[in-house]
């Protein structure tokens, strides 16, 4: 569970007799703070709206004591005394991971390559992201995985080998990963040109890199996204509901569209580009 801090929504569109009207009223008659727990899956968070007069009564004071102590704060508002941030920046990077790789093998799935010829690459320096072999693995029978920290992968790659019989291969620099279909960069450094294969990745689009770099993915989950309070940050909402409230359906969500550059593209765009590359690739050989 967490608590959600906001502002209560103004009208969006109004004149300036109404504007005028409604700051009059509010003097008159000022806006209270709301709380109000929001069900989903089986879990759920409370939502407090912040309006001009703040909580006084003793049913809203015994409300907020109850509350859990974990909080995400929509901007320009303060976290109150007493609370601590729902997630972190980690929190964040991990569940935009997982759900990238749940895209990454969608879109080798529906890209039409035969099995032998799918290769996916995971950048994960410091092995932040082994959990994420198995998913991989489970669809995609060569992966490919850069890192520094080889003896705490070895433990991976063992487990994986015994139970699915699929080595995991390491590769020695970044170079070696072009001859991937498709890159999960977990570290969102700047990389050698690996182009054409797509390299999906977990930070913004501010490494300058000669790369085809996607990112922000987009999601539906209509439920959860029709409860997110106004100024929260999306992806800090998702991820507290993954964090927080144990809500598993995150962990199996594809993302329906990522940014590249200024535009956007569908996983449907991306397997068409992998197919075309590594058809490309084997009339070379």
């Amino acid at each position: 569970m967490f608590v959600t801090f906001s502002m209560q929504k103004k009208p969006e569109a109004e004149n300036g007799w109404q504007r005028i009207w409604r700051q009059l009223f509010e003097i008159w008659q000022p806006s209270r703070t709301t709380i109000q727990r929001i069900p989903l899956y089986g879990s759920f968070f409370t939502d407090i709206r912040i309006g001009a007069r703040l909580c006084a009564d003793a049913e809203q004071e015994r409300q907020l004591r109850q509350c859990c102590r974990r909080a995400l704060c929509a901007e320009g508002c303060a976290l109150p005394v007493g609370f601590c941030p729902a997630v972190c920046e980690a929190d964040i990077r991990r569940m935009l991971a997982r759900i990238l790789c749940n895209t990454a093998t969608e879109i080798l799935k529906s890209s039409g390559l035969p099995l032998y010829c799918r290769c996916i690459a995971l950048i994960d320096p410091d092995c932040a992201y082994g959990a994420l072999l198995e998913p991989l693995i489970k669809h995609v029978p060569d992966v490919l995985v850069y890192t520094e920290n080889h003896r705490l992968y070895q433990g991976y790659a063992k487990k994986l080998m015994e139970e699915y019989g699929a080595p995991v291969q390491f590769a020695e620099n970044l170079q070696v990963l072009s001859r991937a279909c498709l890159i999960l960069d977990t570290a969102g450094s700047a990389l050698p040109c690996l182009y054409p294969v797509p390299v999906l990745s977990v930070s913004p689009d501010r490494v300058e890199d000669k790369n085809l770099r996607l990112w922000q993915p987009e999601w539906l989950l209509p439920p959860a996204q029709a409860v997110i309070p106004p100024g929260i940050d999306r992806y800090a909402f998702f991820a507290a509901l993954r964090k927080c409230c144990g809500i598993r359906e995150i962990d199996r969500l594809c993302a329906r569209s990522l940014r590249c550059k200024e535009r956007e593209v569908s996983p449907c765009d991306i397997a068409e580009k992998v197919f075309r590359n590594q058809s490309r690739a084997l009339r070379v050989r």
